[in-house]
């Protein structure tokens, strides 16, 4: 007689899809905010998705040659992460920059940690948080360039300011930021077309969104127009959508999926209320990566034959809220106790920093630039004791993005100008930047364009030029509206 039992592991029941098959369909779920990036913010970002992926999947091939296993990058889950690294970053972002991230992603978060199904935490949101911390021009974000823009910072600095964007700009994305998360109409495609093919679920997305969306109503007073631009801006639908939904750093079960969504949405709330950065998305997801062990653990499903009661789960999804609520609470305590220290020695650094350009300007006001039409590059204004102003102006140069103060007298002529960010190479990039700064004292709107462009730093030193002469044309701008 046959022996008709087989042991074997779970799963017992296969749906037939592939690790290749998931990632395959969360490729064509980014293809929409990959093509609105690519056309908002221009061809440069096809070349960051394009070397992020690249990047992404030839560091696990190679890690995989050098420790001699099997290659694993047919499963495609390495080119979702470039892809979604690329997607989190700005346009005008140096591309070795790209590929120190998605060396991190790959090799530090994923590959050391046993490759897929082993990471603790997304590789990359993990990266890109890496890169915020490391890279400055990570916050010099891109502008779309299909649309003349008014200048002003990205949404959600603007919106702590109480210059409300459009939501119609917001929704189709024509707002600074990074290359995938400006579109909420692409993200919104793709999220319909990843719960349609059943990858993900509605518990994360609805539970992560809906609770920014409450908490930031209650908070700005049940303004609805702002609460909306709140959760349209920044890294909220992406992360929501595409980062917490992660199968390997996120829940198994609804009811802890929904735990992580709240918990995810209350930190994201709370860093971009209380703490230093505008966006807490990354941070907010990164931890809840952190508790999902625990999370699964006291949300599992009941053993078949066991005996857990509804006020012992209960118990358990209070266990996890209440940690939610002290790390909250914690984060709320030291924002009381460090902010006003915190805003008084950020004040100092910008005086200090308009001092440098304008040495004899004595105190300084900032202005609202949206009161005023100035030229797009200008992101912050100054108006000095003295008559004259300071202008913050962001750029591109040769393939990176450029952060420049220019100081500018009450006669209108050039006094200072500094390079404080940039992603251009020192050697031949900024060193060419401090030849024309030096070149441009004492030029004004008429006489700036009399200052010549370096030889083998002719991208930068003319964007440098350029936005001085910028800077120049803004003051004139202010001289006739004081």
């Amino acid at each position: 007689m046959d022996n008709r039992l087989h042991l074997s592991v779970s799963p017992h029941i296969h749906s037939g899809r592939s690790t290749a098959n998931i990632m395959r369909d969360v490729i064509i779920a980014l293809i929409p905010a990959s093509v609105a990036g690519t056309v908002i913010f221009g061809l440069r970002s096809l070349l960051v998705i394009c070397t992020c992926v690249a990047s992404c999947v030839l560091a696990e091939a190679l890690f995989q040659i050098a420790v001699k296993k099997d290659p694993t990058v047919g499963d495609l889950s390495a080119a979702v992460t470039g892809l979604l690294l690329a997607l989190n970053l700005p346009a005008n972002i140096p591309l070795w920059q790209c590929l120190i991230g998605s060396l991190f992603a790959i090799v530090i978060v994923k590959c050391l940690f046993g490759g897929i199904g082993c990471n603790p935490v997304n590789p990359a949101m993990t990266a890109r948080v890496f890169m915020l911390v490391s890279f400055g021009t990570m916050t010099v974000q891109a502008f779309p360039e299909i649309v003349d823009t008014v200048a002003g910072a990205t949404p959600l600095p603007s919106i702590a300011n109480g210059n409300l964007p459009k939501l119609s700009d917001l929704f189709f994305g024509l707002t600074g930021g990074a290359i995938g998360e400006t579109c909420s109409f692409a993200l919104l495609l793709g999220l319909i077309y990843l719960l349609v093919r059943r990858i993900v679920t509605w518990h994360i997305p609805v539970s992560f969104v809906g609770s920014v969306f409450l908490l930031s109503l209650f908070a700005e007073g049940f303004d609805v127009q702002k609460a909306l631009s709140l959760i349209l801006s920044g890294g909220l639908l992406i992360g929501a959508f595409f980062m917490a939904t992660d199968y390997v750093t996120s829940p198994a079960t609804a009811k802890g999926k929904l735990v992580f969504g709240v918990g995810a949405g209350l930190l994201t709330f709370l860093i971009r209320f209380f703490g230093v950065y505008p966006e807490g998305v990354s941070f907010a997801i990164l931890f809840m990566n952190i508790l999902t062990p625990y999370i699964d653990a006291l949300t599992a499903h009941k053993v078949f034959g066991g005996h857990e009661t509804m006020k012992k789960s209960m118990k358990n999804i209070l266990v996890l809220v209440s940690i939610c609520a002290v790390v909250s609470i914690v984060l709320a305590i030291t924002n009381v106790f460090t902010s006003s220290v915190i805003e008084n020695n950020e004040n100092k650094k910008v005086q200090q920093a308009l001092l440098q350009v304008l040495p004899d300007g004595g105190e300084f006001e900032s202005l609202t630039i949206g009161d005023y039409q100035l030229p797009s590059t200008v992101k912050e204004a100054y108006r000095a004791q003295n008559g004259g102003y300071v202008f913050k102006l962001n750029t591109t140069g040769y393939a990176a993005g450029m952060v420049i103060m220019c100081g500018v007298s009450a006669e209108g002529k050039v006094v200072g100008t500094q390079l404080i960010a940039s992603g251009e190479t020192p050697a031949i990039g900024g060193v060419a930047a401090e030849t024309v700064s030096k070149a441009l004292i004492g030029k004004n709107a008429d006489t700036v364009n009399e200052v010549n462009i370096v030889a083998g730093a002719t991208k930068t030193t003319a964007a440098y030029r350029s936005a001085v002469k910028d800077a120049l044309n803004a003051a004139l701008v202010l001289q006739g509206n004081p």
